[in-house]
């Protein structure tokens, strides 16, 4: 079993090597940082199972570092424990508010550190053990943000329109109609995948169930293909940047859930590239399957982040817009699993993302 890492961020030497060397001794694997900035660069590139952080440090300080945390979905499921001086009571107190787990107080010994990080990770252990996976962890943290955003746009332009609906010009009135439509168009596709994600998880509990959908067939696949990814790229204005190239072939899977699980993907590609960049829809039939590329040239993905695709995540929103829950590649995966399939990604950061959607072949008796 891999040890758990443990990012230490101080910027005095005597203390951060101490604490080092306790948590080695103690079966972790200790993780160094001399100072916020370079501890926050570690954080993103590779994020650790906790965080042990000093406050008072130049340019970036411990209160930074979490804030930066705290301001991440994924990240800031990872325990964060304070180091503050004794006499700091206000710093440990502001900390706590801000959303630190815990903290020492210096100095302290061995024991005690390695008592308040094994009951940060049973608790964290405890309460994980109590959901669904990590999937539904990080749904209910982020679905309340998610609602909110497209209602809050809905109920502050009709109010608005409400109270000055006799002032409004046509341009403003067209304007915040456009959001209003836009904001309900985007929360009523929220509604629909969180409710699909909840059939296909249901579903996935039937075994007999499972077993009939696998009988299901699709026949003219490229055009399905063809027709859901022009209209994904129409949606985004972007009919030039997509190009196909689909071969014929009739797969296992149903003719319901195919449209679906293209859209996702392929509606992903043109999500986090930019117009001008091609997105690439292009398939290959082997003997036994049928195998669907779907490949844009937009921002990418880390390993850490590709594994988190089991698990809602959205990467980097404080980066990047993201709208929409982040479910379209998990209900992607999980539908192309139902029909017994694979979807699969490879990314290089700032290059490419691609998706691969693979599916078995039948014949038509």
């Amino acid at each position: 079993m891999p040890r758990k890492k443990i990012l230490l961020i101080e910027d005095e030497a005597t203390i951060r090597e101490n604490v080092a060397t306790m948590l080695e001794v103690s079966g972790y694997e200790a993780i160094e940082a001399d100072n916020g900035l370079d501890g926050w660069k570690r954080i993103q590139e590779d994020p650790p199972d906790l965080i042990i952080c000093d406050i008072m440090m130049p340019g970036m300080s411990g209160y930074d570092v979490l804030s930066a945390v705290q301001a991440d979905p994924v990240l800031a499921q990872i325990p964060f424990i304070f180091l503050t001086a004794k006499t700091d009571r206000n710093h440990w107190r502001r900390g706590i508010e801000m959303g630190a787990d815990d903290y020492l107080m210096k100095p302290f010994s061995g024991k005690e550190l390695i008592a308040a990080i094994e009951a940060r990770f049973t608790k964290v252990d405890t309460f994980r053990s109590k959901k669904d996976g990590d999937l539904v962890w990080n749904l209910i943290h982020a679905l309340p943000h998610e609602f909110r955003t497209p209602l809050t746009s809905i109920l502050g332009f009709t109010q608005l329109l409400l109270e000055e609906y006799k002032t409004v010009d046509r341009e403003d009135l067209h304007r915040m109609l456009e959001t209003i439509y836009e904001s309900a168009d985007r929360l009523d596709r929220l509604v629909k995948n969180y409710l699909l994600y909840a059939q296909i998880e249901i579903a996935l509990m039937d075994h007999e169930k499972m077993e009939l959908v696998k009988k299901n067939i699709t026949t003219g696949v490229a055009s399905v293909v063809s027709y859901v990814a022009m209209n994904v790229a129409k949606a985004y204005g972007r009919e030039e940047d997509l190009v196909l190239d689909v071969e014929p072939c009739t797969v296992q899977v149903s003719e319901k859930d195919l449209p679906k699980l293209v859209e996702e993907v392929i509606s992903n590609a043109f999500k986090f590239s930019e117009a001008g960049t091609t997105v690439e829809v292009k398939s290959r039939n082997t003997e036994t399957h049928f195998i669907l590329d779907v490949t844009d040239h937009g921002r990418g993905m880390s390993r850490h982040q590709i594994d988190r695709i089991g698990a809602y995540v959205q990467f980097d929103r404080k980066l990047y817009e993201q709208k929409g829950l982040g479910l379209g590649l998990i209900i992607a995966r999980r539908l192309t699993e139902i029909h017994g399939g694979h979807l699969s990604v490879q990314s290089e950061m700032g290059k490419y993302t691609t998706v691969t959607i693979q599916l078995e072949r039948r014949e038509i008796s």
